[in-house]
């Protein structure tokens, strides 16, 4: 599974920044009210997230759709087709 640090920095690069690390949000906010407009850098904050009683994942289907999942040590995987009628 992937951090949400991860994600962010991934997301940042593909979109031709380079992330700027801020310690708070309004340090982020006075950090992009000083860039110029066409600076490669892009103000991120991370903060520590309470997730207890949350799910480590989220499963989206619609009624249409036919789906099966097996699971193997910790391999799942999904196989999904959309039934027609």
């Amino acid at each position: 599974m992937l951090t949400f640090s991860s994600i962010c920095a991934s997301f940042v690069s593909s979109e031709g920044f380079e992330k700027k690390e801020c310690g708070s949000d309004a340090e982020a906010k006075e950090y992009a009210s000083s860039m110029d407009y066409d600076s490669k850098t892009y103000p991120v904050v991370y903060f520590m997230s309470d997730t207890t009683g949350e799910k480590a994942y989220e499963e989206f289907y619609v009624s249409r759709e036919s789906y099966t999942c097996s699971a193997s040590n910790h391999l799942v995987y999904w196989s999904r087709q959309f039934v027609t009628q």
